[in-house]
């Protein structure tokens, strides 16, 4: 009996650790994937919720329309602070050289090709196809496949760059291009001058040329898109919105329009 029982104990106590620790490793799979799911089901609320927030804040940007120029991030801030409880950055996206569209010609300026040189942050993704800097091929294309007269809003002429958030060597590389002299001079005095209730006819004034010069195709006094980024515990969120300019009217805003939304999960979900 004491030999069989020898033989037994460590037996039995092999086959009880084997199915307690089978026991152990099942209920942690089984916690696993209820953490999983539990994560995935979080981060599908939160990017519902997200979706929401990015339509709310399309709402509340219409009323940017009615602003004259836009003189820094604060003028959206206010605008959308109801709309969206997340900690929130905003920033202008098109106040730069567009990689996608700018002409050959435009980038090889010496002016503008020397900017760029020293300023690769410049570069930027998102803006109206514009006719008086965008690559002529590109305009074509569009006009074929579109249809000539069907190509609004994409291709408009509304100013590509937002005089508020050009630098001074951005400034008097646009003001050589388009044809002017004494171009740092005058990129100083207008930037010295700049104020909430600055005008295109008093920077016309102020640099000694018409309201309808050329540079006027390029700098105004609104951005034409948006970036507003946010995040939950579950997601993040970028979304990009536009300024769409009327169709009769091209210097003037007909409405906001959420162009682009990109909700990217966070580590841990999904």
């Amino acid at each position: 009996m004491n030999e069989e029982s020898g033989f037994t104990t460590p037996l039995a106590m092999a086959v009880i650790f084997s199915l307690s620790l089978a026991s152990m490793i099942f209920f942690m799979f089984v916690a696993s994937v209820n953490k999983k799911i539990n994560s995935y089901k979080r981060a599908v609320e939160s990017r519902k919720e997200m979706e929401y927030v990015t339509r709310r804040i399309e709402e509340k940007l219409q009323d940017l329309k009615l602003e004259a120029s836009d003189i820094d991030e604060r003028c959206v801030s206010f605008l959308i602070s109801d709309a969206c409880d997340y900690n929130y950055t905003i920033r202008d996206v098109s106040t730069g050289i567009n990689r996608n569209f700018a002409s050959e010609e435009f980038i090889k300026n010496k002016a503008i090709g020397e900017y760029i040189n020293f300023h690769e942050e410049s570069l930027v993704d998102y803006g109206w196809l514009n006719p008086k800097i965008s690559e002529k091929a590109v305009v074509e294309e569009v006009v074929n496949d579109f249809g000539n007269g069907k190509t609004y809003p994409l291709l408009n002429s509304f100013p590509p760059f937002n005089v508020f958030f050009m630098d001074s060597d951005f400034l008097r590389a646009v003001f050589e291009y388009a044809g002017l002299k004494e171009v740092e001079k005058k990129a100083n005095m207008v930037l010295e001058n700049l104020n909430a209730d600055t005008t295109v006819n008093e920077i016309a004034t102020l640099i000694g040329v018409e309201e309808k010069h050329q540079l006027f195709d390029l700098i105004g006094l609104k951005t034409s898109f948006w970036q507003v980024e946010f995040e939950s515990d579950a997601c993040r969120c970028t979304a990009i919105y536009a300024a769409v300019p009327k169709k009769e009217q091209q210097r003037e805003i007909e409405r906001y329009m959420l162009v682009d939304r990109k909700i990217f999960p966070k580590g841990g979900y999904l």
